[in-house]
C-alpha cells in the first residue's frame, strides 16, 4: 500500500483501508485487516459459541493461547533462540528494546532507565534488541556487558525493514522474531517506553512514559504492548505447542500453517 499512499506512516493511518471489527459477518471472500497493535477488545463481543470460554480471559491470556497454539516458532528459529540463551543467558539478564530508525522510541529515556537499573543491579547483563548499530555501539561502550544477536543493520537512523539495500527481508523477519522471543526470555525488561493510547473514534495519543500494564484513566485504552509482553513472558514458562507453527522453508520462506 505504501507504494501508492506515501502518507501511510502513522500507527493509526491504516484504519481507513481495513475492514472494521464491529461485525464479522461480511459476505466478501477476501477481507483486509492490519494493525500495529492487538485488537482483542473489539473482537471480544464476537467470542460466542465454541469461543465463548475465551470471553472471560484477560487479553494477555488470549494472546498467549494464540501464540502457543498457532504461532509457535519453527524448530529452526526455536533452536536459534535456545542456542543464544544457552550461550549468553548464564546470569540475570536485562532485556532492552530500542527502535531508533524510521520510528523512534524515547531513546534517551530508555538509556537513562537502563543506567539506573544497572546502577542498582551491577550484575545484570544487557540483551539489546535494536535496529540501529550506533545504539548497539553506544550501549556496549557505556555498559560493557551487552549482548545482541547478529543481523544486518542499515546506516544509523535509516529504516531497517524498508531499506533498499536490505539483503533478505525474510531473514530480517526471522531475526525480529528471534529478538522478540529473547526479550521475553530475559529476567527483567526495561519498559521505559511510551504506551500509545487513543480515545474511541479519536486521534492517537501518547501517555508519555507510562511503564505499567494498566491503561491510563478515563476513556483511553492501552494499545496492547504491555499485554503482548506479558503473553510472551508466559510463553517461555510453559511448553510450546508445535501444531500450526510458523515454519521456515529453504530458502527461508515464511508461512503460517494450520491457522
Amino acid at each position: 500500500m505504501r507504494r501508492f499512499r506515501t502518507d501511510v506512516r502513522d500507527a493509526w493511518s491504516w484504519e481507513p483501508y481495513c475492514v472494521g471489527l464491529d461485525r464479522i459477518d461480511h459476505r466478501e471472500r477476501v477481507l483486509v485487516f492490519t494493525s500495529f497493535f492487538e485488537q482483542i477488545e473489539p473482537l471480544r463481543r464476537h467470542l460466542t459459541g465454541a469461543l465463548a470460554g475465551l470471553r472471560s480471559l484477560s487479553t494477555a491470556a488470549i494472546l498467549r493461547l494464540l501464540w502457543v497454539e498457532h504461532l509457535a516458532l519453527a524448530p529452526a528459529l526455536q533452536e536459534r533462540v535456545d542456542g543464544f540463551r544457552r550461550a549468553h543467558f548464564g546470569g540475570a539478564t536485562l532485556g532492552v528494546h530500542v527502535r531508533d530508525s524510521d520510528r523512534r522510541t524515547r531513546v534517551a529515556a530508555i538509556e537513562a532507565t537502563t543506567a539506573r537499573l544497572v546502577g542498582r543491579h551491577p550484575h545484570l547483563r544487557i540483551f539489546l534488541a535494536s535496529d540501529n548499530a550506533e545504539v548497539l555501539r553506544r550501549y556496549a561502550a557505556r555498559f560493557g556487558d551487552v549482548i545482541a544477536t547478529e543481523k544486518w543493520y542499515p546506516p544509523p537512523g535509516e529504516s531497517m525493514h524498508e531499506h533498499a539495500a536490505r539483503p533478505d527481508p525474510t531473514a530480517g523477519a526471522a531475526d525480529a522474531l528471534v529478538d522478540m522471543h529473547l526479550l521475553a526470555a530475559c529476567d527483567r525488561l526495561n519498559r521505559r517506553q511510551p504506551i500509545v493510547v487513543r480515545a474511541p473514534r479519536g486521534p492517537a495519543r501518547s501517555s508519555r512514559g507510562a511503564t505499567g500494564d494498566r491503561p491510563p484513566p478515563g476513556p483511553f485504552r492501552a494499545a496492547g504492548a504491555a499485554p503482548l509482553a506479558a503473553a510472551l513472558r508466559q510463553l517461555h514458562q510453559a511448553p510450546v505447542a508445535r501444531q500450526g507453527a510458523l515454519t521456515v522453508d529453504a530458502p527461508a520462506a515464511l508461512r503460517v500453517q494450520g491457522v
